[in-house]
């Protein structure tokens, strides 16, 4: 095998850079990668905004459940989620509770906004 010339050299690496730049993102990052957002506002029965909330969001492969308090606006937001794992999203505030909403590692979406509604626990 003959080295290469400096010429060689160049052409070769300034080739290799110039494809790199043109992978799209997506097939860069791999698929299956990156992370997501989930986020949304919490609303009492009338409708209202609910600040103070629990929202939790549970990891259903660790089984591991963070929480937010919702904002004086009732806003929440979680980021930084695994692409690669189905979540379960739900709130709480005194003896209410909003419906379960599902995320799930199917979906290629980046973000997920979910409004939750509390409603009197039965």
């Amino acid at each position: 095998m003959t080295p290469l010339s400096r010429r060689q050299f160049l052409q070769a690496t300034f080739g290799f850079l110039a494809a790199a730049l043109l992978v799209p993102k997506g097939r860069a990052q791999g698929l299956g990668q990156g992370t997501r957002t989930v986020e949304g506002r919490v609303y009492d029965p009338a409708g209202k905004p609910r600040p103070n909330a629990i929202v939790y969001l549970r990891d259903e492969k660790s089984r591991e459940i963070k929480t937010y308090i919702t904002t004086a606006d009732g806003n929440y937001r979680f980021t930084l989620l695994s692409m690669n794992v189905n979540y379960q999203l739900w709130s709480k505030y005194q003896n209410m509770q909003s419906k379960t909403r599902s995320i799930s590692s199917f979906s290629s979406k980046p973000t997920f906004v979910f409004d939750l509604k509390l409603e009197p626990s039965k």
